[in-house]
């Protein structure tokens, strides 16, 4: 059955909540899930894999790259053109990391490297980073995962344009942290042309890993996709926004908490990567064209939510695109957003708190895969 709609976020929104399809007689919790439809999960896989993830890590190879040489090229001239330069192309590179964090299996954690916890660990331990300053410790291969990635190059380069630039010419750090800038954006962009050329053909060929089994066992390139959306999902949902709603501090609010808070771009980084999710579960390419993704699975399995007759693939469809409308109607920065109107960034975490189960639940029950990911969050 061909999927019913691959529209996006804002699309959905105008067309309103979708119809479901006629659908098969629920299982009793305690049976086994069958996964019987005739679909090609290896056709699914290779056009994921070709249109999408290897596109993806091929932007965010450019992006810091981009960033590694507009770096080098501020610590040379130290004035403001040349800082905004720099921050717009960190901005770029920031964006295209998040369409890449749900992908952190296979060449993404290999040999030790864990690809998340070395380029976005947020918030930035300003502790320890000013410690490594103190300590001339310039080397991020050496460092913590809270002190290097996104978060350390956007802390020192986001703020007032003055003392940003006086930390680079007469602050007591100067010379480290021009030197540390230009060692983080090369490492960035070493870390992401590392996983993409395992990833490309003519490179460590991981791709033809990742199409060749198209089983739904724990391992399976099936099973590591969609613990990987799931596992992602909620790290936006839990980290981009219940902790610093202060959810887990009695209410109180935490906005140093937040993504992107020196550069207060919060919500811009949370609705890319809550697109980037999406139109991963779609298959929508990088190029815009519409291909098959876990929406088609879904639909081939007449798989339904709650009641026979609501879609499950039209239920995580509406409920995207009620998660990114809420997201666009917060402003940033989230962190002053936080104070003048909690309840608009509440809205969208409840969103995202209705869709969890729909997406690691509903989905992975409908196509046998088991979440193999352990978290302390209750859902």
């Amino acid at each position: 059955m061909k999927k019913a709609i691959k529209y996006t976020f804002l699309v959905l929104i105008g067309a309103g909540l979708m119809s479901g399809f006629s659908c098969k007689k629920k299982k009793k919790k305690d049976e086994p899930v069958e996964v019987t439809c005739d679909y090609s999960v290896t056709n699914m896989l290779s056009g994921i894999g070709n249109n999408i993830i290897i596109p993806r890590f091929a932007s965010l190879t450019q992006t810091t790259l981009a960033l590694k040489t507009e770096a080098a090229s501020f610590v040379t001239q130290l004035d403001s053109a040349s800082l905004v330069n720099l921050q717009k192309k960190f901005n770029a590179a920031y964006l295209s990391y998040q369409k890449v964090s749900m992908l952190n299996f296979g060449p993404a954690l290999t040999n030790g490297f864990n690809m998340r916890e070395r380029m976005n660990v947020f918030p930035l331990s300003v502790t320890t980073f000013d410690l490594y300053m103190n300590n001339n410790n310039t080397q991020p291969s050496q460092n913590a995962n809270a002190a290097v990635g996104f978060p350390a190059i956007e802390y020192l380069i986001f703020g007032n344009v003055d003392s940003v630039l006086a930390e680079f010419t007469t602050g007591s750090q100067a010379t480290n942290r021009k030197t540390y800038l230009v060692n983080l954006t090369d490492y960035l962009h070493q870390l992401s042309s590392t996983v993409y050329n395992a990833w490309i053909s003519s490179g460590g060929n991981y791709i033809a890993t990742f199409v060749a089994d198209g089983g739904n066992s724990i391992g399976s390139p099936l099973s590591l996709l969609v613990n990987e959306l799931n596992f992602d999902f909620e790290t936006l949902k839990n980290f981009k926004y219940k902790i610093p709603l202060g959810k887990f501090d009695a209410g109180i609010v935490q906005p140093d908490k937040v993504e992107g808070y020196y550069s207060g771009t919060s919500v811009a980084l949370s609705a890319a990567n809550a697109d980037a999710i999406y139109k991963l579960y779609l298959g929508v390419a990088e190029s815009g064209t519409d291909g098959e993704g876990l929406h088609d699975y879904l639909v081939c399995l007449d798989a339904y939510y709650q009641t026979e007759d609501v879609s499950l693939a039209n239920s995580i469809n509406s409920q995207f695109a009620l998660i990114y409308s809420k997201m666009l109607a917060i402003p940033d920065p989230m962190s002053a957003t936080l104070y003048s109107n909690k309840q608009v960034i509440d809205d969208a975490h409840n969103e995202m708190q209705i869709a969890v189960p729909l997406l690691k639940r509903e989905m992975t029950a409908a196509m046998g895969v088991q979440i193999s990911y352990t978290d302390n969050d209750g859902d």
